[in-house]
């Protein structure tokens, strides 16, 4: 009753330079009733595709994993009816074992960007609220790794017009994540 959810998606993994590239694009096809904005009708289907990069653009010796990779991802769906954030992209790098006798740490550096739907906005002026734009994140982080299936990682954001509108003012936000494999 919910509806269904397919996602498809090719990859390539190849050494370039003798360095490891991953590349992978995809899209979800969704298929149940969603509400379009500014409208009383709904949309039985929904697109988004995706896209995404990285390269190992230095290693600390000749195939280890140590070292920085550069990376980047694109999301988009042609739906602006439905789709809030219809174009959202991240650029960023991370360094694993950039600290001396922590060799499996992570380092991550990364702007996220988000576009808001031009009909999303249009719903929101239509009720007297400001048209969102778009939001951007700045993110630094570092990932401690404490045993091989337990990490803490502490991160500052720097969020550059919250919401979209600019009524918020941007915002630091200090946080951590933490996870265990089991």
């Amino acid at each position: 009753d919910d509806g269904i959810s397919l996602f498809t998606q090719v990859g390539w993994n190849p050494k370039i330079v003798g360095r490891p590239a991953h590349f992978f694009a995809g899209m979800n096809n969704a298929f149940f009733h969603m509400d379009k904005f500014n409208s009383p009708g709904t949309r039985d289907e929904f697109v988004r595709f995706y896209a995404h990069g990285d390269y190992q653009v230095f290693a600390e010796t000749a195939g280890s994993d140590q070292g920085l990779v550069l990376f980047a991802t694109l999301g988009y769906s042609p739906h602006e009816d439905a789709a809030i954030i219809p174009v959202q992209s991240t650029f960023g790098m991370h360094y694993t074992g950039l600290f001396p006798g922590r060799p499996k740490d992570r380092t991550v550096c990364f702007a996220t960007y988000g576009g808001f739907s031009n009909d999303y906005a249009a719903e929101k002026a239509a009720a007297g609220l400001a048209e969102p734009d778009y939001e951007m994140v700045l993110e630094l982080g570092h990932r401690f790794q404490v045993t091989p299936s337990t990490y803490f990682q502490p991160d500052v954001q720097y969020i550059v017009q919250p919401g979209g509108t600019g009524d918020i003012d941007n915002a630091l936000v200090l946080g951590f994540q933490f996870g265990i494999t089991f």
